[in-house]
């Protein structure tokens, strides 16, 4: 498998990591091979949620992600989330889901493109920085 990777877009992830008020939980499909590809590109280790098993059966109703990312903006009431996350756009439930929310922003960026400046650019203005 091939992957482009922005070193910019590495270096804006690693700088987002490294702020004491920014958490980044890695939730993906890929299981470990997430992992590995993250280091391939020199990303740092984030906090890594596998799916399991059972999350990962095809289910119309629930995405599994979905319930990751409510939990996280649930848990902590005055904190922002931001999801990140090709799949959103395809997901009618995630994204009625995220209407309206003030402390939550969410990305779906094209597969073709990944994440872009504009989206580092959205990201930290939302974060005030």
């Amino acid at each position: 498998m091939w992957v482009l990777c922005s070193r910019e877009l590495v270096e804006e992830l690693t700088k987002l990591s490294s702020r004491d008020d920014v958490k980044i939980i890695w939730h993906s499909d890929w299981r470990h091979k997430s992992l590995e590809f993250g280091a391939a590109v020199g990303l740092p280790e984030f906090e890594y949620t596998p799916a399991t098993e059972d999350e990962i059966q095809p289910d119309a109703h629930n995405w599994w992600k979905l319930a990751h990312v409510q939990e996280a903006w649930r848990s902590d009431p005055d904190g922002k989330v931001i999801w990140l996350d090709d799949g959103i756009q395809y997901d009618p439930k995630s994204h009625s889901w995220e209407i309206g929310r003030d402390r939550l922003l969410t990305i779906s960026p094209y597969q073709s493109h990944g994440l872009t400046r504009k989206h580092m650019k959205m990201i930290n203005e939302f974060l005030g920085s």
